[in-house]
């Protein structure tokens, strides 16, 4: 008995809103036994342009680079910390 786990996105959505873009991550998390998949759970979350990518997947990582620029970072701070702007 050989227990294996891998974690990986299984879904990248963009969502555009204002002037930002939102990212709904799904990953899975799989248990393999001898190469066989035993158990599979999934987790959604969002994260939206000044979230810390840093542990996320290298695939997730380029899409947020791609599509949120300083600008848009910007504009995303200014609309949830209006004060601060």
């Amino acid at each position: 008995m050989s227990l294996t786990k891998t974690t990986q996105p299984t879904s990248i959505e963009v969502k555009p809103t204002e002037d930002w873009f939102l990212i709904q991550l799904e990953t899975s998390t799989i248990v393999y036994d001898d190469g066989v998949e035993i158990s599979r759970n999934k987790f959604r979350k969002v994260i939206a342009p000044t979230d810390a990518i840093d542990e996320e997947h290298t695939t997730v990582q380029a899409v947020c680079n791609a599509v949120n620029t300083q600008a848009q970072k910007d504009a995303y701070l200014a609309h949830v910390m209006p004060d601060s702007a």
